[in-house]
């Protein structure tokens, strides 16, 4: 494998992380000494060729991936996805302070129910599992891993999804990213 193709560790094309990328590395390709077009797969992590010191740009989903590597100077943080700063890496800035305004991407997960659930079911739903996030142990084992825990109505959700859709469906149209 050439030097150059060693250059970045990438997810494959179409998973969060992949469309995450790809405004980020539009915006700064021209300072980029390796072509950011070639991809690395890595099926699982980087963590061991972060080790070996070959990657030289890095897209994680979670922050302790990165961190250990970012405190032994094997990696250089140069920005966090989400609007805000991480308080298990403030040292990271946001990619807004780091040169891309409005540049915010994050991941989340949802529970879901089939359409139709009845609404006493999804609420009672709602209520347990937004209490079993809210206290305050299971919140802080999130948070230490670098997560934000949101524990949101259905109506919140539908809505954030609904603008999630919106706002990647731009991106594949505009990177000719088709379903396959």
């Amino acid at each position: 494998m050439s030097p150059r193709a060693e250059g970045k560790c990438d997810a494959l094309p179409g998973v969060p992380l992949h469309l995450g990328k790809l405004r980020v590395l539009d915006h700064f390709r021209p300072a980029l000494d390796f072509d950011a077009n070639l991809v690395l797969p890595i099926r699982a992590n980087a963590r061991p060729v972060a080790r070996q010191g070959a990657i030289k740009m890095y897209f994680v989903n979670a922050i302790p991936d990165a961190l250990p590597h970012i405190q032994a100077k094997r990696l250089i943080g140069l920005g966090i996805t989400a609007g805000k700063r991480n308080p298990i890496a403030p040292q990271i800035p946001t990619m807004a302070e780091a040169g891309l305004p409005g540049y915010e991407f994050t991941t989340w997960q949802i529970l879901a129910a089939p359409k139709g659930t009845p609404a006493a079911v999804v609420s009672t739903l709602n209520a347990k599992v937004r209490a079993v996030l809210q206290a305050p142990d299971t919140a802080k084992r999130w948070q230490d891993r670098g997560f934000d825990v949101i524990a949101s109505t259905p109506q919140a959700m539908t809505a954030h999804l609904n603008s999630e859709i919106k706002k990647w469906g731009a991106v594949f149209k505009e990177q000719g990213i088709k379903a396959q």
